[in-house]
């Protein structure tokens, strides 16, 4: 590399295995025809908490602090035709902008986990969704629910208590259902209707109805 470098420049990533653990890239500047690798560049992030690193071979922006290739930091990477920007797959009109209205921000990671927010006027919606898209978490303000799914199974651990409020709960299950706990309580303040269209099998020790 010279001696100095004015202004950003363009550059692809190389290598973004940092040996010291300190989210550093390398990068490689096309200069007089020729290919020039850096050293361990920083990468510009959000504030402390927050760590993004670069693909390798992301096309990035680099500048440099007083001109000086030793102080060399990475300002963010650039969408190419060989690099282009990830499509959410949810929203039709927002990936890309297409609808030209810019509402969608979204994080996809290269595996394939998303985290979508659409501000789309009479559809807006938050999602979180994982990699294969059988798991999501759904803020839905069209539809005006909360959706979530899973193909497999949902665990709720609560240390203390979980309370359930709401003015109707509809619960169906294609198969059984299975409560274990030391008491049930059950406090009803009109009626309590109970229909079982086959058997219907109680067994206690003793039964009390008053």
């Amino acid at each position: 590399m010279s001696d100095k470098y004015i202004g950003p420049v363009y550059a692809k990533v190389t290598d973004n295995k940092d040996p010291d653990k300190l989210g550093r890239v390398k990068v490689s500047f096309e200069s007089m025809g020729k290919s020039i690798e850096s050293d361990w560049l920083s990468v510009l992030n959000l504030f402390g908490g927050s760590f993004y690193i670069p693909d390798l071979n992301q096309h990035v922006v680099v500048a440099f602090v007083n001109g000086s290739p030793k102080l060399g930091v990475v300002l963010g990477a650039v969408w190419t035709n060989k690099n282009k920007p990830p499509k959410s797959g949810e929203n039709p009109g927002s990936d890309f902008n297409q609808d030209g209205k810019n509402t969608m921000r979204c994080i996809i990671t290269p595996g394939g986990n998303k985290i979508i927010i659409d501000d789309k006027k009479g559809d807006a919606k938050i999602q979180v969704i994982n990699c294969k898209g059988k798991n999501r978490l759904e803020f839905l303000s069209k539809k005006k629910k909360i959706y979530l799914k899973t193909d497999k199974k949902v665990v709720i651990d609560a240390g203390r208590n979980v309370k359930l409020e709401a003015n109707e709960v509809d619960y169906q299950f294609s198969k059984d259902l299975e409560i274990t706990a030391k008491a049930i309580n059950f406090t009803e303040k009109e009626k309590t209707n109970i229909k079982a269209t086959k058997d219907m099998i109680v067994k206690a020790n003793s039964i009390k109805l008053n």
